[in-house]
């Protein structure tokens, strides 16, 4: 349901003003949420009469809205705008927010630095492929199906493939 609504937003900007979660409200609440009562503007008066309606209506609802969460989306803090999207996306969905899960990090991490320490050779750990800055231009790189033989590689044009590789999977 959120995938016409995310798809170009600047999650810190975009949901600071309250806006965005309201539109999220009133697809769960078609009946007590009107937009109009909300305004899409980025000044201080109109963020917080917006996020003000917003808790009260949450209060009423039962639904979780984390002051923290709130007052860090307001002020534009890093990552508390998408926590707070996907503390939403739990609540009404009553599902939870699939992680990306790393195989043994610390393992990768130790990889890495042994392989820098050891002059930047490349090797594999743990299932980690060690790319280092001293990979010979011919060695193929490989990003999931994307194969690529140059290192120096137009970054745009590489993430143009993945791209694709990612929408025909």
């Amino acid at each position: 349901m959120l995938n016409g609504i995310v798809g170009t937003l600047s999650v810190r900007r975009d949901v600071a003003n309250g806006f965005l979660v309201a539109e999220i409200f009133s697809r769960y609440f078609p009946a007590d949420i009107q937009m109009h009562s909300f305004a899409n503007a980025t000044s201080s008066h109109y963020k917080r009469d917006n996020w003000d309606q917003l808790k009260v209506f949450s209060t009423k609802q039962g639904i979780s809205l984390p002051v923290d969460l709130v007052e860090g989306t307001i002020q534009g803090v890093h990552g508390a705008a998408s926590s707070l999207l996907e503390h939403l996306y739990e609540v009404f969905t009553g599902k939870k927010v699939p992680r990306l899960k790393v195989p043994d990090a610390a393992a990768a991490a130790a990889a890495a630095a042994a392989a820098r320490a050891a002059g930047g050779g490349g090797g594999v750990q743990d299932g980690a492929r060690l790319i280092s800055s001293t990979v010979k231009a011919a060695q193929n790189l490989e990003f999931g199906q994307i194969t690529t033989q140059q290192l120096a590689v137009d970054a745009m044009a590489l993430r143009k493939r993945l791209a694709g590789a990612q929408g025909t999977s």
